[in-house]
């Protein structure tokens, strides 16, 4: 670059490729060379539109900015889609983000490249991608045209233009960077004008450093990671003694080494800035951004709005609870899915139906809670939830339904963009920092932008999405944004990341260059994927091939590392590729150690040798640790071998030291604390401590099948997920299912139970199946169905059970086994009735309750307790060698009987589970009177968890499979094989641990 005394009286313009290189490098010749006075930064297209700006406004010529500019591509993909005539290779696609940005870009790139229509049709293969452009950039071109809107293209060939016809010499002086230089088609044809007409091209330095310069030092390291990368140059700095704005990072890849460098910048409190800033989707805003689109994508999914609740993106005013409240009324109003059902619980919120729905489960036993305490606190529970929905749903457009291919929704592009908007506005007050509230400012812009500048046709709601998507898909975010700064340039006191081809800018004496792994530093290698490289080929050099693409990257790192001086670093990752592979160095780092090693056939082998241990979470012994962390790591490090630092952690952080405590309980010969031992629970939770406390006979069946299940759900309350998560094939979960079953016998029963004569008679079934319709449409108002496909086959298919059941009934009245229906829905206690107790024997007793499903009369008067199960009887299913009441998991018979006997005064003779979905003789297992005393020894065992606080795993890893609390106890499920780490310790240990007999004396493995 020439002296800033050479032209002292006139003003002289930079071109440089970005604004911001031009900018650094002024600053840095500031510094360099004092004031440069008259010197300014400009782009290409700075200057083209300066130059333009008199054709393009003669013409009636307005410039557009790019987010017009896509709009009107969209504009055209979609009128193209809507008559049909979008080229098949494009047309599946058309609704695609990633399809639409490809689209633009490609029509931005043949613009600037000066392609028309004609010849990309004449240069691509025909039915390609490149091939079905032709029309679309015929259309865009059409539009431009029409509407007197330019674009990049238009300024630069009205540049062109302005320079040919004019004769007066260029009052100020051009100076074109080398790396500006570096284009084709139109920016290339506008060079070769302004240079015609006496502008300079800057010499361009050698693309082959030798690293052997006089004034340059090299260092050469390798990290494990791109973060280790990012610890070991701040590390090196401090070691140094140097200020955070002596040091620049230059890197191949700014998202992957500018995320890292901000989580160490805001964890550490180390300034930082970032040429390229992260990507969006890498920050709070940009996740909370993807879930509501994904929100609106995946047809109001009920997960995803928990999922916005539960992660603070929402602010809703006037909430009485913590939101997080809120979004477990929602998980316990299972939505699900879908407009319909959301408006429909907002109404249930609203006029309390959802409050007064809430109940116990079938078995469950009662709550201690004060009923109307209870119904205070689900009202404003309910309160909250509405005021949620209402703000949600005020801001939700119309969505596909999920499932729906029939019904087409559409919508405009601006009120899209004007509902996103408007979510951004509850998501506004969210933002705590300056960074964030730049953030939300930027994409509010951006909203706002494309609702103005966005065509107010009517599309499909996929189409209008897609353009919004593609509108907001290249925001990045600044973290450390402060005040009203700009961002992508240094700052004093803050170390400064840039692209690796713009190493050297700031002039910075400290130069950190990362991520030179062979793959990164190789750049791109996909092709494009519409205009392919034999289209490119076939149009000349205007549009260069992904081979040229490369190259020229690697030209412009070979000369940004030529050009530095000073110290250097020169690093790469061991781990680069994330996939656990390890990256290879690139040839510019064998290169650089061949020079500073005097080796000119060094290997890579031996390079790897050289360069020694990757740096890695532990600090180097010459290295000043970064933080607490570096302290330690690096005191355990310190010596000939890694100390064990276990008691020196332990002792500073107690928490820690608990988990290690726990750690080694688990793998212990001796039951502890890890596998169900509470000592401070014994007695707490026992029925016989608690005389008030009822039990259900469900609940002490899961005590049976795993004692710590039945702590976590009833000892410390943990509520396992009930979630309805989008199936197209699927209207009713199981218990959904098994809900609706149960109501539709029970109400059977109900209206025919003194009409049992008639049961025979051919009107029965069509009064039944009526009965089951009536029923599936009520549930239909509160669950709707993802299609009437579905609903049509899953009522068909609940048909044929209610047949199944009313069959088995006629068949037992007509062979004598049952005189007559005694009761329906018979729950106990009944209101305001006396406790039920069941005899544990010994002067002792305990509370029960239940909901028994159905009680016959049999021959001779005596009572028969029935019990419906909608599922397979595979688990019911009795065989001589089972333990007695099979170790408790079946004490339904024996505690429903006594119950049946106290309330109606009569012997039960008989106990017995219906499966109507099962043929005969599965439909039915049968239990005897005289089997129900074995279930007392069985009850009293299970009361002894509860009274010695021994809540101990079972040691059965199948009943793990399905547990909803799997994951606390790190189960891994893979197809039959399940492997549970503490069933596996109490079926290995067990048989030494006194916790464990009452356990395996049930299950029959020990001698009573």
């Amino acid at each position: 670059m020439p002296s800033p005394t050479e032209r002292p009286l006139r003003r002289t313009r930079y071109v440089a490729r970005e604004i911001a290189y031009g900018r650094e490098t002024l600053r840095r010749l500031t510094r360099a060379r004092g004031t440069l006075a008259g010197w300014e930064a400009v782009t290409l297209r700075t200057l083209a539109s300066e130059l333009a700006a008199s054709t393009l406004a003669t013409a009636g010529i307005a410039i557009a900015d790019d987010v017009l500019l896509a709009a009107l591509a969209d504009e055209v993909i979609d009128a193209l889609t809507a008559a049909r005539t979008l080229p098949p290779v494009l047309a599946g696609l058309s609704l695609r983000l990633g399809v639409r940005t490809a689209a633009w870009d490609a029509i931005a790139q043949l613009r600037l490249a000066g392609i028309t229509p004609e010849q990309l049709k004449a240069a691509a293969r025909p039915g390609s991608a490149a091939a079905a452009m032709a029309p679309i950039l015929a259309g865009y071109e059409r539009l431009i045209s029409e509407r007197k809107i330019g674009d990049a293209a238009s300024v630069f060939r009205a540049a062109i233009e302005a320079i040919v016809a004019s004769t007066e010499p260029f009052v100020d002086h051009i100076l074109i960077e080398a790396g500006a230089a570096e284009v084709s088609g139109l920016p290339a044809s506008f060079i070769d004008a302004l240079v015609g007409r006496g502008a300079e091209r800057e010499p361009a330095g050698s693309a082959q450093p030798t690293f052997v310069a006089a004034e340059l030092t090299l260092d050469i390291t390798r990290a494990a990671t791109p973060l280790d990368e990012v610890r070991h140059a701040l590390r090196s700095a401090l070691s140094e003694g140097l200020r955070w704005d002596d040091i620049e990072i230059a890197t191949t890849d700014a998202d992957t080494y500018g995320v890292a460098l901000a989580a160490l910048g805001e964890r550490l409190g180390i300034p930082f800035t970032l040429k390229e800033g992260v990507p969006l989707a890498r920050t709070r805003i940009g996740r909370a951004r993807d879930r509501f689109l994904a929100w609106l994508t995946n047809g109001l999914s009920a997960t995803t709005l928990r999922e916005m609740l539960e992660r603070g993106d929402l602010a809703i005013d006037g909430l009485t609870q913590d939101v997080s409240v809120a979004a477990r009324t929602l998980r316990a109003a299972r939505v699900g899915w879908g407009r319909a059902r959301w408006d429909h619980a907002c109404a249930r919120f609203d006029d309390g139906t959802w409050a007064a729905s809430v109940r116990t489960s079938r078995d469950e036993e009662l709550s201690a809670m004060d009923h109307d305490a209870r119904r205070a606190e689900l009202a404003v529970r309910a309160a909250d939830a509405a005021r949620v929905l209402h703000a949600v749903l005020a801001i939700t457009p119309p969505v596909p339904e999920l499932g729906d291919r029939e019904t087409i929704v559409t919508s405009t592009v601006p009120a899209l963009a004007n509902s996103v908007r408007a979510w951004l506005s509850l998501l506004e007050p969210t933002a705590s920092t300056d960074d964030e509230r730049a953030t939300v400012a930027r994409l509010a812009g951006r909203l706002d932008a494309i609702a103005r500048d966005a065509s107010p046709a009517t599309l499909t709601f996929g189409a209008a999405l897609a353009t919004i998507q593609q509108g907001i898909s290249d925001l990045r975010a600044f973290p450390s944004l402060t005040g009203d700064r700009a961002p992508r340039t240094s700052l004093p006191g803050h170390v400064h990341l840039t692209d690796v081809t713009h190493a050297g800018v700031t002039g910075r004496p400290r130069i950190f260059v990362l991520g030179l792994d062979a793959d990164r530093c190789a750049g791109g290698r996909i092709p494009d994927p519409i205009l392919d490289d034999r289209t490119r080929e076939q149009l000349g050099a205007a549009l260069p091939t992904t081979p040229r693409r490369a190259e020229r990257r690697r030209t412009l790192i070979g000369r940004a590392l030529a050009a530095l001086g000073g110290r250097v670093t020169l690093s790469y990752a061991t781990a680069a590729d994330g996939v656990g592979r390890e990256a290879s160095p690139s040839s510019w780092l064998l290169d650089a150690m061949r020079a500073t090693k005097a080796r000119p056939t060094l290997s890579y082998d031996q390079f790897r040798a050289e360069v020694g241990v990757p740096a890695s979470a532990v600090p180097g012994a010459a290295q000043r640790a970064l933080d607490a962390r570096d302290v330690w790591l690096g005191a355990l490090a310190s010596g000939h071998v890694t100390l064990d630092g276990v008691d020196a952690v332990d002792e500073a952080f107690p928490a820690l030291a608990r988990g290690h405590a726990l750690l080694s309980e688990r793998y212990a010969p001796v039951a502890g604390e890890w596998l169900g031992l509470v000592p401070d629970a014994a007695g707490a939770l026992g029925p016989i401590a608690r005389p008030e406390r009822a039990v259900s006979p469900t609940s002490l069946e899961l005590l049976a099948t795993c004692p710590l299940k039945w702590f976590y759900q009833k000892g410390l309350g943990l509520q396992e997920p009930d979630d309805v998560e989008f199936d197209g094939g699927l209207w009713l979960d199981p218990a959904q299912r098994g809900s609706l079953l149960h109501e539709a016998f029970e109400q059977f029963v109900s209206e025919w139970m003194h009409r049992t004569a008639e049961l025979a008679g051919a009107a029965t079934m069509d009064a039944a199946r009526t009965l089951l319709v009536n029923i599936a449409n009520a549930w239909r108002a509160n669950v709707p169905p993802p299609s009437e496909f579905v609903f049509q086959r899953e009522l068909r298919d609940l048909e044929r059970l209610m047949r199944a059941f009313l069959q088995a009934e006629r068949e037992d009245f007509a062979d004598g086994r049952t005189s007559a229906w005694r009761e329906a829905e018979r729950a106990f206690p009944g209101k305001g009735g006396a406790p039920v107790l069941y005899d544990l024997g010994g002067g002792q007793s305990l509370r029960i309750a239940g909901r028994i499903d159905r009680i016959d009369t049999v021959a001779g008067g005596a009572l028969r307790v029935v019990d419906y199960k909608t599922g397979s009887s595979y688990n019911y299913r009795r065989d001589a060698k089972d333990p007695p009441c099979n170790g408790g998991r079946h004490l339904q018979p024996a505690l429903y009987s006594s119950a049946a006997e106290q309330a109606l005064g009569h012997a039960v003779a008989s106990f017995e589970y219906r499966f109507p979905k099962e043929p005969p003789p599965r439909h039915r297992q049968q239990w005897l009177a005289s089997e129900f005393a074995s279930a007392r020894p069985v009850v009293r065992s299970l009361l002894t968890h509860a009274e010695r606080g021994h809540f101990v795993p079972t040691d059965d890893p199948g009943d793990c499979k399905l547990c909803a609390y799997s994951a606390v106890c790190r189960v891994t499920v893979r197809e039959w094989d399940v492997s549970s780490p503490r069933a596996a310790w109490a079926k290995q240990q067990g048989e030494h641990a006194p916790e464990f007999v009452e356990l395996r004396r049930r299950r029959g493995e020990v001698s009573t």
